[in-house]
């Protein structure tokens, strides 16, 4: 392995490739034909029995929150050392390639009603919707956005990747101190909610999941044994269930929403215990290549294919088709958007760190 190249993990290669269609599953079925019957067979046959809330979608959120929790924990050695640097670094490897994506399916729709006269569910949006959704406002605001919803999940991550820029500043290397300082900012937001945006106080609820692969990377490398990785993560799930609580409330009393969360952190716990140090098949790496691509475009192209198909063919061909598409685009946005954006965050990180270096 090269110097300064962060491990790699194969088990995660797969965590993401499952997560990712997980996630797609039920925004592209249930979201528009919950009557198709091949989901009603999944319906009766995993969720209703096991009770997997959203049809699997929860599940794959989770999973994905604690592959970022895990990976957090990476010693940073590519990273900005300074504090407001390293908040930069990450935040731009989340929102720059979201930026990408947005404005080039935007242009696509805008393409296809000059060229066409398709009209579609993004036809209705002004371009300051569409500023809003790429830049988060509405789940900062704390309202619906409905141009793209499945970005409610890079609120919680940017709120992560903020605490862990503030937590910089006292150390730059990962420890449990960071799980502390972090519990108890959630502790003191959920104290202060009245005088704190309530959408941030919310979205603090997803932190102790994160915090739960941040802990289990810990344990890996020894920091901690597994006993006390077991009691924060007994704390984390409390912390959860207040979160919960107060501001989801029908997901603390009716829907079996922390399920799919101990799902997911049992499924992520087996992956790394029984990990291989062998590589992922080809087609798993690829997959993981373009999940965060995916996730941020599924929905997008995914919905308006099979919106454009399944009343002229069968639906699971359009689903089929709509898939396909996702994976093109994911895959484009991922070869020539987020992959050299990495590069050039690679390269200011770098500058950055030998000007924080002579100083």
């Amino acid at each position: 392995m090269e110097k300064g190249q962060a491990d790699h993990y194969n088990y995660i290669d797969y965590l993401r490739a499952v997560g990712m269609f997980l996630v797609a599953w039920p925004h592209l079925t249930v979201n528009l034909n919950p009557t198709w019957q091949p989901l009603l067979i999944v319906q009766w046959f995993f969720n209703r029995p096991l009770s997997i809330t959203q049809n699997f979608g929860a599940l794959g959120v989770y999973i994905f929150f604690l592959i970022s929790g895990f990976l957090m924990c990476e010693p940073s050695r590519r990273s900005p050392k300074a504090p407001g640097w390293y908040f930069l670094y990450k935040v731009g490897g989340v929102l720059l390639p979201l930026w990408g994506a947005m404005l080039t399916f935007f242009l696509f729709t805008k393409g296809i009603e000059l060229l066409f006269g398709f009209q579609c569910w993004w036809s209705q949006f002004s371009v300051l919707d569409w500023i809003k959704s790429a830049t988060l406002y509405p789940y900062i605001k704390g309202t619906t956005d409905l141009v793209n919803s499945v970005l409610w999940f890079l609120f919680p991550l940017l709120l992560f990747i903020l605490l862990d820029a503030l937590y910089r500043i006292f150390s730059k290397e990962p420890s449990l101190y960071f799980v502390i300082f972090s519990m108890l900012v959630i502790v003191l937001c959920f104290c202060l909610q009245s005088f704190l945006p309530i959408s941030i106080c919310a979205n603090l609820t997803y932190i102790p999941v994160m915090l739960w692969g941040y802990l289990i990377n810990l344990w890996h490398r020894r920091s901690i044994s597994w006993k006390k990785a077991f009691s924060y993560g007994i704390l984390c799930y409390g912390l959860m269930l207040v979160g919960f609580y107060q501001f989801f409330n029908y997901y603390y009393e009716e829907e079996p929403y922390m399920l799919s969360a101990i799902l997911a952190l049992l499924l992520f716990i087996i992956m790394h215990l029984t990990r291989s140090p062998v590589q992922a098949p080809k087609i798993v790496k690829f997959l993981s290549s373009i999940s965060y691509s995916f996730y941020i475009i599924h929905s997008l192209y995914g919905g308006m294919i099979i919106s454009a198909l399944f009343s002229h063919i069968p639906y699971g061909l359009a689903l089929i088709c709509g898939v396909s598409v996702s994976i093109i685009m994911a895959y484009i946005n991922y070869r020539y958007v987020e992959r050299p954006i990495k590069a050039g965050l690679v390269f200011f990180a770098e500058r950055v760190n030998g000007i924080y270096e002579r100083h």
